[in-house]
């Protein structure tokens, strides 16, 4: 059977981190040069999950238009922050900037 780790450590062996995160509090620590290599790098992304093709990447920090060309390189999600909220203020608003961001993702919101 293959030893299971928590993600924390999966994602330090993905970077090639020394030594391995174990804590959330570390990978963040760790993370900046990651998240720079990240950014707008689809072509990194792809390369990262053809290696590891059980991976499941959700990159943060990113704008509605990154998110295609995240998805269609495999990411398996995205997180949401300032960059898609982008000062909405307002369930309404808010709410907006996510149907923008699920549509975006290729999804259907609930309420279409």
């Amino acid at each position: 059977s293959a030893p299971i780790a928590p993600p924390v450590v999966e994602l330090g062996r993905l970077a090639g981190w020394h030594p391995l995160p174990l804590s959330v509090r570390d990978a963040r620590r760790a993370a900046g040069p990651l998240r720079s290599l990240l950014v707008g790098r689809t072509p990194h992304l792809r390369s990262v999950l053809a290696t590891r093709p059980s991976s499941r990447i959700v990159p943060t920090n990113v704008s509605i238009e990154e998110i295609p060309a995240l998805v269609a390189a495999g990411a398996a999600g995205f997180g949401v922050g300032e960059r898609i909220l982008g000062g909405a203020r307002g369930a309404d608003a808010i709410a907006a900037k996510l149907r923008a961001a699920l549509l975006a993702a290729g999804g259907t919101p609930i309420d279409a």
